[in-house]
């Protein structure tokens, strides 16, 4: 049964399949959301971003390796804040986030479930990872990439992905098409 939540700062929420491009998440409440203007995209050294560069997509542009090493400090910022280890990028799970999301942008949906490969269990299962902790993944949708990181951190299940102490791979993949910038972050642990 597909349903929607209409939530303000042009989110629209997801609990279950929606083929609407605009964002994914359980729950969010507009009360956490910071009133200051997003924060501005610092330059960085390059990171690993298997296969994002060979995902072709028509009208879609892949993110750039700052605004990869922002999601990353950012997540690890928090992490940090709450007396846990850094997240490691991993170079496969960011090639299955960026697998997932380009099946989902080229099936114009926005679902934890996706058209060619199903949850993220079944993809990582599918394609032959044996991580302790698997399955869990966040999406997100928004103007940039900062905004779109800051509903994932004010989400509370979201939140809850982000700071589990067994989470201790990510994978990422960020897109922009359409004037959205779109995050895709699956988390492992060993």
């Amino acid at each position: 049964m597909r349903f929607t939540i209409l939530a303000s700062a042009l989110v629209l929420l997801v609990a279950v399949g929606i083929s609407s491009p605009v964002a994914a998440s359980w729950y969010w409440s507009p009360n956490v959301l910071p009133k200051a203007s997003a924060p501005a995209l610092p330059p960085a050294a390059p990171l690993p971003q298997a296969g994002n560069g060979s995902a072709v997509v028509p009208g879609v542009l892949w993110g750039s390796d700052g605004e990869v090493r922002y999601v990353v400090d950012r997540i690890n910022a928090l992490r940090e804040s709450q007396s846990l280890s850094p997240m490691a990028l991993d170079p496969t799970l960011t090639e299955l986030a960026t697998l997932r999301l380009k099946d989902l942008l080229s099936h114009g949906a926005f679902t934890h479930d996706t058209p060619s490969y199903g949850t993220a269990l079944q993809m990582e299962r599918a394609f032959g990872l044996t991580y302790r902790v698997m399955g869990a993944e966040n999406l997100a949708a928004h103007r940039s990439v900062a905004w779109a990181e800051m509903i994932l951190e004010a989400s509370p299940l979201h939140r809850q992905n982000l700071l589990s102490p067994y989470h201790t791979l990510l994978g990422l993949a960020i897109a922009h098409k359409g004037g959205t910038v779109y995050i895709l972050q699956l988390f492992a642990g060993r």
